[in-house]
């Protein structure tokens, strides 16, 4: 059938059955990539949102029967002088990081403006209320949205330029995701997977997806006799014309499984670290604490779905990933990678998930394919951050002095782990406090549940135990619980300064090592800049951008950012590590060489910072209001004294917001290994209800510092702590799903 509508003032007509989504049509039939794919089609992350006759409308449920006659607005449709001032307005206050969900954002956000002119935060929050983000924690959304009001108003002057090269574009949508990325003759491809999370494959029935439309060809990933060893593995795929198409022919496999045992449990991973002798210590101390700690295994749940395009090139494959790392091996012969900048995924695309099977496709058919999960299969696939339980032993002298620390840390790392033993290194090592006879041991058991990895805020259990720990021992000495952290962290005063008088909990995360930074010369006043750390909507380019503009003293316009390749790459460096160092070698290596830009076009100056940056440290206090809500998080955090302090309150505001899901609300359930995969039971925040985030940047020496880790840590731990006060008892599991806090988000109780 046809349908008639108007689309950013311009009439269009589409043919499409009454009931195919209308998110499907804007992308596939009129190029509105600025409305993205997110949950599709569980209509709760708001990433789809346009808006339809004035108002905001999620589109990945709504049937395109539903436009017809109607007027239909993307970002792309709002006045040049709108778009421009939002986009201002988001950018100077960090607003957009990943910037996946801001496109959609910035439609509530004028809708909300053109009836209202200066909305009070709880109105936002109301206007809000349809979108996720995982980057910001709404704090610096809500302070755009006053800008811009106040830009319209007239009570501010435009902000000056945004130190971010990619801010407008970001903002706007206009940078593309793998998955806004086109080709002529496309196919589509759509997953199959087992039923259950482990079995042996007895038999697949292919014929009938063969046979039904569109369909090009189909494939066995797990041929008949092999086994399944948990939820995330594919057993076949559907290549279509459409991915509608696609998906429609795979609902029509048949899998027969035959059910295998249960896996034995059994050790993935161990760190051990013995100075002294705790045990011995502890017996003899003054004054003896000992708890024990519980949490849920949780997920990172990025909104960006796992998308990658294979396209023939020559006599290779070249595959746009939004993976991490795209160093690894393709399976296929001339395959290389291109890693586009990826929306926020906190450390669950640090491998490849579905680029491997795109390449194969496209070898074999010599046409561009595109393989790409929805949100619900991709939790199939994702790594989790481990569930596990903890137990910290702390023995003292009299006078405060640490004499004894025990620390014992054990995950369920599920049917297999990334990075195992870089997890477990980690956990074991979130210890900020120093102690002359001191235990440390972490250890990642094996099990049925779900696939785990090295997640941002892994390091919470452990930080959540010890503070929990740390607190009861000031409560055995008859000492407030900030004096105790001061005495037993001197070198932290600037963080408690900041932070004034009242409780607190604090955190230390390993900084990390391994940036690598590459200047080629491609012209006479151009130079293209590469780097291992991933974007991941961190403000890496903006970092490295500052750094070389000082180094250099190059204009800032000189200095552009392709989008890397794998093999000129390498292994990725975390997201974490400090670019700035490998930045300012890269630079010193220009330099040396001298000369006019044009007499160098051609050349490569690398720079390698393989030692790892200062720790991250941060002390939280959480607040609880007379209704018995959350009704504020602060944080006070250290950072380098050269980094943007912007920057760091937007990567901190953001990793408050996942501390608090955890503390609360985030739990990535399992039944005999298959995922809870919808996104309402995930437990991730919205909007309405959060409380109030305060990051305050404390300039320490020792260089750039990574926020990330040790604000979700000190976060979580704090929330723990001020809900114990509250209740006048202990918690001992997290997340705290019957608690106050929990119920006034409108958290689900358990059971």
């Amino acid at each position: 059938m046809v349908w008639e509508f108007w689309l950013d003032g311009v009439a269009v007509q589409v043919e499409a059955e009454p009931k195919t989504p209308t998110l499907e049509v804007l992308r596939d039939q009129l190029g509105v990539y600025t409305a993205k794919a997110g949950c599709s089609p569980q209509g709760l992350c708001g990433c789809c949102t346009v808006l339809i006759d004035g108002k905001p409308r999620l589109t990945c449920t709504l049937p395109v029967k539903s436009l017809a006659g109607k007027r239909v607005q993307s970002l792309s449709g709002l006045p040049p002088d709108e778009q421009a001032e939002l986009a201002a307005a988001f950018a100077a206050t960090g607003a957009a990081q990943c910037g996946y969900c801001t496109p959609a954002i910035l439609l509530s956000a004028s809708c909300l403006l053109a009836v209202n002119p200066a909305p009070s935060h709880e109105e936002q929050a109301k206007a809000l209320n349809l979108h996720l983000c995982r980057c910001t924690g709404y704090t610096a959304i809500y302070a755009a949205i006053d800008r811009a009001a106040a830009l319209r108003r007239g009570e501010l002057a435009p902000p000056a330029p945004t130190s971010r090269p990619d801010a407008t574009a970001i903002t706007l949508g206009q940078r593309p995701f793998v998955d806004d990325l086109m080709r002529p003759g496309l196919l589509h491809t759509a997953l199959v997977f087992a039923p259950t999370a482990r079995g042996r494959v007895e038999a697949v029935n292919l014929a009938a997806a063969a046979a039904a439309p569109g369909v090009v060809t189909t494939h066995l990933y797990t041929p008949e006799g092999s086994e399944i060893g948990h939820a995330g593995v594919p057993v076949a795929a559907v290549v279509a014309t459409s991915q509608a198409l696609a998906s429609a022919a795979a609902a029509l496999v048949t899998i027969e499984l035959a059910p295998l045992p249960e896996p034995e449990t059994s050790l993935q991973a161990g760190f051990r670290r013995s100075d002294g002798d705790a045990d011995l210590a502890f017996a003899h101390a003054a004054v003896r604490v000992e708890l024990s700690q519980a949490c849920a295994a949780s997920g990172a749940t990025p909104l960006e779905p796992e998308v990658a395009l294979a396209v023939p090139e020559g006599d290779g494959i070249v595959v746009y990933s939004g993976c991490h790392d795209g160093s690894g091996d393709l399976g296929v012969a001339g395959a290389r990678v291109v890693l586009v900048p990826s929306g926020g995924s906190y450390g669950a695309k640090d491998r490849y998930t579905v680029e491997p099977l795109a390449a194969a496709l496209a070898d074999a058919l010599r046409r561009p394919v595109r393989v790409g999960l929805s949100m619900a299969e991709g939790q199939r696939l994702h790594s989790r951050r481990p569930g596990g339980s903890s137990r910290a032993r702390l023995g003292a002298a009299s006078d405060g002095t640490l004499l004894a620390l025990d620390l014992e840390v054990e995950l369920d790392g599920g049917v297999l782990t990334d990075r195992a033993d870089v997890l477990v290194s980690l956990v074991a090592g979130a210890v900020p406090y120093r102690a002359k006879n001191l235990k440390l041991r972490a250890q990642l058991r094996a099990s049925s549940a779900p696939r785990t990895g090295r997640i941002r805020g892994a390091t919470a259990l452990a930080t959540a135990t010890l503070e929990r720990a740390v607190d009861q021992l000031a409560a055995a000495l008859g000492r407030p619980p900030e004096a105790v952290r001061r005495q037993l962290l001197p070198d932290w005063a600037p963080l408690f300064d900041t932070m004034g008088a009242g409780p607190l909990s604090v955190a230390e995360a390993e900084g990390e090592g391994g940036a690598r930074v590459w200047l080629k010369v491609t012209g006479p006043d151009e130079i293209e800049v590469t780097c291992n750390v991933p974007d991941l909507g961190q403000g890496r380019d903006a970092r490295l951008l500052a750094t070389l503009v000082r180094e250099t003293g190059l204009l800032p316009e000189v200095f552009c950012f392709p989008w890397g390749r794998g093999e000129a790459l390498g292994p990725a460096a975390p997201a974490g590590a400090p670019v700035e160092l490998a930045a300012q070698r890269a630079a010193a290596g220009l330099v040396r060489r001298g000369g006019a830009l044009q007499s160098l076009q051609g050349e490569v100056f690398e720079g390698a910072a393989p030692e790892k940056g200062a720790p991250g440290q941060a002390a939280a206090r959480a607040e609880l209001g007379d209704a018995g809500g959350l009704d504020r998080v602060t944080v006070a955090v250290a950072c380098g004294e050269e980094q943007d302090p912007v920057l760091i309150k937007n990567l901190g505001e953001g990793a408050l917001h996942m501390a608090t899901g955890m503390a609360l609300s985030e739990e990535a359930a399992h039944e005999a290994g298959l995922p809870e995969t919808r996104l309402r039971f995930l437990g991730v925040l919205k909007p309405k209800g959060c409380p109030t985030f305060e990051v305050r940047p404390v300039p320490i020496a020792g260089g750039p510092r990574d926020p990330s880790e040790a604000v979700i840590a000190a976060g979580v731990a704090a929330i723990i702590a001020a809900v114990e006060r509250a209740e006048g008892s202990s918690r001992s599991f997290f997340p705290m799903k019957d608690s106050a806090p929990a119920r006034a988000l409108g958290v689900r109780k358990p059971g």
